[in-house]
C-alpha cells in the first residue's frame, strides 16, 4: 500500500511540474513584413586585427584596430517587399595600436551614405542579406577598411530594435585581416 501511496505522490508531482506557461507569447518573428518601418543607428562597433605570415599558415598579430560609431544621424527604412534605404550620416572614433611600434593619433571621420539596395531575411539561420545597388550596405572604403559581406546574423531583435554581427578573415598576399562588427538600430 505504501508503494501505491509513492507512485500516487510521483504521478501527482510530475503532473503539477510538466505543466508550462501557455499564455506566453511566442517569440517576435524575424520576417520582412515585422522589420519593415523606419530605423535609426544607435550604435556601431567594429574590431580588427591585422596579422602576418611569419612562416607557413603561422601569423603574427602586428595591429589591432576599434573604430566606434557616434554621432548617429543615419536613417535606415526597410519595406516590406524586401527593398530598404540608408542615408543620413554618422562619425567614426578610431584607435589604433601597433605592435612594438607607436600608436598613431586618428582624428574622427564623418561617413556620409545614400545606399539602397534589396534585403533578404532567412529566418532558419537567424540572418539578414542585404544587396546594395551601389556598393555595399554600410560602405566603409573611406576609412580605407574591407568591405562588409551581405549577410549579417542577427543577434537581437524584437518589436523596437536589432542588432546584427559579422565576423569575417580575409587573407591577401599573406596579410590576414579579421573583423568582427555589432551594429544596431532603434525603430523610430
Amino acid at each position: 500500500m505504501k508503494f501505491l501511496k509513492f507512485i500516487l505522490v510521483i504521478c501527482i508531482s510530475l503532473a503539477f511540474t510538466s505543466c508550462g506557461d501557455d499564455s506566453a507569447e511566442p517569440p517576435y518573428a524575424l520576417t520582412k513584413e515585422n522589420i519593415a518601418g523606419k530605423y535609426n543607428l544607435s550604435s556601431f562597433n567594429l574590431d580588427m586585427d591585422s596579422s602576418s605570415e611569419v612562416s607557413s599558415g603561422i601569423f603574427a598579430t602586428f595591429s589591432s584596430a576599434k573604430f566606434v560609431g557616434d554621432t548617429f544621424q543615419l536613417d535606415l527604412e526597410m519595406n516590406s517587399d524586401g527593398t530598404y534605404s540608408l542615408t543620413g550620416l554618422f562619425r567614426v572614433v578610431s584607435s589604433i595600436s601597433i605592435v612594438g611600434g607607436t600608436n598613431p593619433t586618428v582624428p574622427p571621420l564623418g561617413i556620409n551614405f545614400n545606399n539602397s539596395g534589396n534585403f533578404s531575411i532567412n529566418n532558419l539561420k537567424n540572418t539578414i542579406t542585404f544587396n546594395s545597388k551601389s556598393g555595399n550596405f554600410l560602405d566603409l572604403s573611406s576609412l580605407e577598411l574591407p568591405s562588409f559581406e551581405p549577410v549579417f546574423n542577427v543577434t537581437v531583435f524584437n518589436e523596437n530594435s536589432y542588432s546584427i554581427t559579422q565576423e569575417a578573415e580575409n587573407v591577401n598576399d599573406k596579410i590576414k585581416i579579421k573583423t568582427n562588427s555589432k551594429i544596431s538600430f532603434i525603430r523610430k
